[in-house]
């Protein structure tokens, strides 16, 4: 069974207190992160403002309106919310995976990942979506204070019915370390030489579809970033 391995879901970020940076979210993706509200963060903001324990139940990523969101993994679309349905959480996608996975702690499940606060949704529940497809464009609706993706994870059953639901933080679970990304300025990881797996993983997010060429295998990933 594959580790659980999440891609960026954005295209771009917007570097956190950096105006007008934006960076590619694949090469840089951290630069985006709200340190100051990481997942945990907060408890007694959240629990006062939206009623819910256990602090920020995920991470917030800035960005332009108007940003490509892409689903993080394969997977179907369990939920589609309009601004009208919920106003402190204002458009956003829910997706189940279609396989399951190994998680960090050994546990096997689905994985429920959790797109909100967007512009609008391109795609319908029921609706099958690839690694890197473009399923909503990020904005600022809902409970919000600025142009963000909020992005969350549960672990769930192949329907999409969350299993750890009484973990304290209502079955979300820190996102951040299974999310694979490259930073131009860490050496020794984009030294590396790109395997078959590593190939995937770049032409997947980076074009949207499997290699067709093996040119740069055996290459290092700081050449395929150029």
């Amino acid at each position: 069974m594959e580790k659980l391995k999440l891609y960026p879901p954005l295209k771009q970020v917007k570097a956190f207190n950096s105006y007008p940076e934006t960076v590619d979210a694949f090469y840089k993706f951290d630069r985006g992160i709200n340190k100051n509200n990481l997942f945990g963060a907060n408890e007694d903001y959240y629990f006062k403002n939206l009623g819910f324990k256990g602090g920020h139940n995920g991470i917030d990523i800035a960005c332009y309106p108007g940003t490509s969101i892409v689903a993080s993994l394969p997977s179907w679309v369990l939920e589609e919310h309009d601004e009208e349905a919920d106003r402190k959480a204002g458009f956003g996608v829910i997706l189940v995976s279609n396989d399951e996975y190994e998680w960090l702690d050994g546990s096997k499940s689905h994985c429920k990942s959790i797109y909100w606060h967007n512009q609008a949704n391109l795609c319908k529940v029921g609706e099958k979506v690839s690694t890197g497809q473009t399923i909503a464009y990020a904005d600022n609706t809902g409970f919000s204070t600025g142009d963000h993706l909020h992005f969350m994870i549960k672990q769930c059953d192949k329907d999409g019915n969350t299993l750890n639901w009484n973990n304290g933080h209502a079955g979300a679970i820190d996102c951040y370390p299974y999310i694979q990304y490259w930073d131009l300025n860490k050496m020794d990881t984009n030294d590396c030489e790109i395997d078959d797996e590593l190939l995937e993983l770049l032409y997947q997010f980076g074009f949207n579809r499997k290699p067709d060429v093996q040119f740069w295998k055996g290459k290092s990933v700081k050449q395929f970033l150029k």
